[in-house]
């Protein structure tokens, strides 16, 4: 029950920190195009990702490859936000 807590609390704390961080990086004017391209790649990614891992299981006979490729995947997702910068190019101008 505490796992479940915990991922309820840090999905709420993304869905505040999205429009945060859309503003620092892309402006507060472009929220809203940002947002729609987020949430759509999230959704394609909701939909696909459950049937990409049973097709997967079907193939394998386990999840094994299935977690593996999740895992990769969200490696390099850390791997690129790891060069961004600290702040949006916004806060880059103001600076110089």
């Amino acid at each position: 029950m505490a796992g479940l807590a915990i991922i309820g609390t840090v999905y709420g704390v993304l869905a505040a920190a999205y429009p945060i961080a859309v503003a620092e990086y892309f402006g507060a004017d472009r929220v809203a195009a940002v947002f729609g391209v987020l949430f759509t790649a999230w959704g394609v990614g909701g939909v696909l990702g459950p049937w990409a891992s049973a097709w997967v299981y079907r193939l394998m006979g386990s999840y094994e490859t299935a977690l593996l490729a999740a895992a990769v995947a969200a490696g390099l997702a850390t791997i690129c936000s790891i060069g961004l910068p600290a702040h949006g190019p916004r806060h880059q101008a103001d600076s110089e």
